[in-house]
């Protein structure tokens, strides 16, 4: 009984809130965010996000670089036994 009884209060509004609902106010000083404040914030993410990437393409750069060596030595080990077996 207690539901129907609050929500009466909103029988001519168009929407109602969840806070207007519960009963629960809102202090909306706390989550008011300037347009400058949230650019702030996106060019800091930006920043360290292209850091991060930065660092992993670095990383990843040394493991391929690593690995075209191995590769190359391997082959250059593989061709120079090809070449042994053939001359014999």
């Amino acid at each position: 009984m207690g539901t129907s009884v609050s929500l009466q209060k909103f029988s001519g509004s168009n929407a109602i809130s969840s806070a207007d609902l519960f009963g629960q106010q809102c202090n909306n000083s706390s989550v008011d965010v300037t347009a400058g404040d949230l650019i702030d914030w996106l060019k800091l993410q930006a920043q360290q996000d292209f850091s991060s990437f930065k660092i992993m393409a670095g990383e990843t750069w040394k493991k391929l670089s690593s690995l075209a060596s191995t590769l190359m030595s391997n082959l250059q080990e593989e061709v120079s036994n090809l070449q042994e077996r053939i001359l014999r």
